[in-house]
């Protein structure tokens, strides 16, 4: 790494570190990206490579200026075989596995807008019911069964064969649970089984509320955005679940508008990944803002 440089600058903004570029450079070529334009737009879409780059997005200009000043240096960095590119920068990531995790797959699409305006949506309108604000009725139904529960779920196969577990997990656990709460409501309509009482049907709850907790852990490798939706998810089953079985229905009018909040923030990120990936870089953000690491002169 000693053999990279930085052009020295006497004014303007704080340059990037010179380790950061050819981490960058070989991590996104292991991915099969190989445009600059292209590398510079990913590291504000994929959550592997933003990890790599320290959550810093430099433009394609920044990168092409590295490359030029590092002719010679980074030639064995392109020359390598992918496997030792992901080697040489992933093999002390003991938390982060290549193409997995949370890491989309760059070279096909992404199935998270779909899968999150899926989940966002059928929040937001369950609880405009819970909230007293609509009653309930087969709107709610049927998207709780089609998008929020088979559309989400063929999302989450869509990213069990990108690789990624995580999205895969939560798209198959929410699209299931979506699934369950129609049928739960069916079943004792169609004579099937007996309605669940209040104890059960928080039981229910909470532990969706401790699974989505469980998530809510892996979102710290996340964007802010990431966290702030399944944060909200996992206080939403708190909330639910205790209305339940302590059988206080203020709780489930507060539970209402939080819930809307968690639903309309799933379709903030779901909007702002679908943007960027037809426009090719970030329409608006979702982390909180991250300074340049100082170079020394």
């Amino acid at each position: 790494m000693n053999v990279f440089s930085a052009p020295v600058r006497t004014g303007g903004k704080a340059q990037y570190h010179p380790r950061l570029m050819p981490a960058l450079l070989t991590v996104s070529h292991a991915s099969g990206i190989f445009s600059l334009r292209r590398i510079g737009q990913v590291t504000c879409r994929d959550i592997g490579i933003c990890f790599v780059a320290a959550n810093l997005h430099p433009d394609h200009d920044t990168i092409a200026a590295f490359r030029r000043t590092n002719r010679q240096a980074v030639k064995p960095y392109f020359n390598m075989p992918r496997p030792a590119a992901r080697d040489m920068f992933c093999h002390d990531l003991s938390a982060m596995e290549w193409n997995r995790g949370m890491t989309h797959n760059s070279a096909k699409a992404d199935p998270a807008p779909l899968g999150l305006m899926g989940f966002g949506m059928t929040t937001v309108l369950l609880n405009l019911h819970n909230a007293h604000l609509v009653p309930m009725g087969g709107a709610i139904l049927a998207m709780g069964l089609v998008f929020g529960g088979a559309t989400q779920f063929v999302a989450g196969l869509l990213e069990y064969a990108n690789g990624n577990t995580f999205g895969m997990t939560a798209f198959m656990s929410y699209g299931a649970f979506w699934l369950s709460l129609v049928v739960l409501l069916f079943l004792p309509q169609w004579g099937l089984a007996p309605a669940s009482p209040p104890a059960l049907m928080g039981g229910y709850l909470l532990m969706w509320g401790l699974f989505t907790a469980i998530m809510t852990i892996g979102t710290l490798r996340a964007s802010r955005m990431h966290q702030v939706v399944f944060t909200s998810l996992t206080v939403l089953f708190v909330l639910l679940g205790a209305a339940e079985i302590l059988e206080q229905p203020v709780l489930t009018l507060v539970a209402g508008y939080e819930g809307m909040f968690c639903g309309f923030s799933a379709i903030y990120l779901a909007a702002v990944e679908l943007l960027a990936g037809q426009v090719g870089h970030a329409v608006a953000p979702v982390d909180a803002p991250t300074m340049p690491i100082e170079v020394p002169a």
